[in-house]
């Protein structure tokens, strides 16, 4: 049997993890979906918007609730079954943002929260989405922040696989999940693939959960790409890494909850005008 990619493994978690997802970390995610709007204008109408990685559909929804034609797009067929669900009446998409089947110039924006960091190619993720606007079009992507960049939920996971185990383990090889994050290297993707305008600022939201527990509980449940590298670590690593995230976590306690910093990186570009 061939070895498993990268996209074989990101794949089979979102499959596998859609429900958990929906009530896990997409609670999360949808506190940036405030800021995403916001750059897009509170009128969408009569604007063809294109929500890649749409998971299970929430800002798709958001989107078409101000008025957008809009449709979700998403790799996992699971996925795509749950907005379909959730939304009836919205149009949501099995697809590859990599290889979008759809025509050229034909949205006003697309939108991708959060869906870069899980692509072998962001690149290629990023030139189908100027293919696929009108000149003039917007872009919009977030992802998360790089630990280094201002703390919160990644550095607790992060740092405590520095610190107890290692982030080079034995796992099919994949694109840097921070890259994207640095505004240099985000300005030089959008400019190969057409972009100019770029904008980068980091968005901050907190999440609320009530025990450390709970954040490692979460993340094995709904996450995908951190429990991949939590898995591959030794057993003894494994158990010292789990302990630090909890531990981690509890300092940031405040009464009856514990208050974690979510930062992240929201980009926006447009498609070159001919």
């Amino acid at each position: 049997m061939a070895q498993q990619t990268f996209a074989d493994l990101e794949h089979a978690g979102w499959q596998a993890k859609a429900s958990a997802y929906d009530a896990g970390v997409n609670t999360i995610t949808r506190t940036i979906f405030p800021s995403i709007l916001n750059h897009l204008g509170g009128d969408l109408a009569n604007r063809r918007v294109l929500d890649i990685c749409a998971g299970t559909g929430e800002l798709t929804a958001a989107l078409a609730a101000l008025g957008a034609d809009a449709t979700g797009l998403d790799f996992s067929e699971a996925m795509v079954a749950l907005a379909a669900e959730k939304y009836p009446l919205l149009t949501f998409k099995t697809g590859d943002a990599q290889n979008l089947r759809l025509d050229a110039n034909s949205f006003d924006d697309v939108v991708c929260s959060f869906g870069l960091l899980h692509l072998p190619d962001p690149d290629q993720a990023i030139a189908e989405a100027a293919r696929v606007l009108k000149p003039g079009g917007r872009y919009l992507f977030t992802v998360w922040n790089n630990p280094d960049q201002n703390g919160g939920f990644m550095k607790i996971i992060m740092s405590a696989i520095a610190d107890h185990g290692s982030p080079d383990v034995d796992l099919p090889p994949a694109p840097p999940a921070f890259r994207l994050a640095d505004p240099s290297e985000a300005q030089r993707a959008l400019a190969a693939a057409g972009f100019d305008n770029t904008t980068v600022e980091v968005v901050d939201a907190q999440w609320f959960p009530a025990t450390g527990q709970e954040v490692l509980d979460m993340i094995y449940r709904s996450m995908v790409r951190i429990p991949m590298l939590l898995d591959a670590q030794p057993p003894k690593a494994r158990d010292k890494i789990e302990a630090a995230i909890i531990s981690s976590s509890e300092a940031t306690r405040d009464g009856a909850t514990l208050v974690i910093s979510t930062p992240a990186t929201l980009v926006t570009a447009t498609k070159h005008s001919d």
